[in-house]
């Protein structure tokens, strides 16, 4: 049978991935699906070295160089006088329906537990980043109501779109996004910012520039925050 090219290094492909639509070498697999979390569910199906056939049932994961690539057809225990073969006995890429399904259900869990828990630590950080907000406002004397929830919004923006800037820069440049579309936009305010925060003005200001303009971008803003912007600029 014509042997099957990696579609990446033109090498003898391994693995054929429905979900690329791709026959990829052992090598090449695991650089592409072992990217991150995301690929690596991409179910893939082991190519027969021998008959060069797609075989098995679907794996998923990353790293598999260490897969002995003989169909069930090819496996020498296809050989014995009954032309039986024991399922023990077959080699690791021949891999039964019920062990691959193990597998993929295992590790789909692994992810599912793992984003759970990365939700969980999101809503943690936005529930306290609330409070500190909350705790700011006041300290300003001025309405919570009208500034918290701009704020908030604000910052989660931040965090998703400036993950290396230090939360409490990025609290910061958030609230004043609030103040300033809550009509609490003057230079004494400013002052009293940063003081209460301890990020200087110019950062901040800086830093709300940028986020502002991501914000607008993002071509899903809030009619409470359009309205802002329309009457800070």
């Amino acid at each position: 049978m014509k042997t099957r090219v990696c579609e990446l290094c033109n090498g003898e492909a391994a693995l054929y991935c429905s979900s690329d639509v791709a026959y990829l070498c052992c090598a090449c697999d695991a650089r592409v699906h072992g990217a991150n979390f995301l690929v690596a569910r991409h179910l893939r199906q082991v190519v027969c070295s021998k008959c060069k056939q797609i075989n098995g049932a679907p794996i998923s994961g990353a790293g598999f160089c260490d897969l002995r690539r003989l169909c069930s057809s090819c496996s020498p225990q296809s050989d014995e006088p009954d032309g039986s073969s024991s399922s023990s006995s077959l080699p690791s890429a021949c891999v039964s329906t019920t062990d691959s399904s193990k597998n993929v259900v295992s590790y789909r869990r692994k992810e599912e537990k793992s984003t759970t828990s990365s939700e969980k630590k999101e809503k943690s950080v936005a529930v306290k980043a609330e409070g500190i907000l909350v705790n700011w406002c006041r300290k300003l004397g001025v309405d919570g109501n009208s500034v918290v929830g701009l704020a908030s919004h604000a910052f989660a923006v931040c965090a998703s779109k400036f993950t290396g800037l230090p939360l409490r820069v990025a609290l910061t440049a958030s609230l004043w996004v609030g103040l300033k579309c809550g009509g609490y936009g003057r230079c004494e305010n400013l002052k009293r910012v940063e003081e209460i925060s301890g990020v200087p003005a110019k950062l901040v200001v800086a830093v709300e520039s940028r986020l502002a303009r991501v914000m607008m971008k993002m071509r899903k803003p809030r009619p409470d925050l359009e309205e802002g912007w329309a009457e800070c600029s």
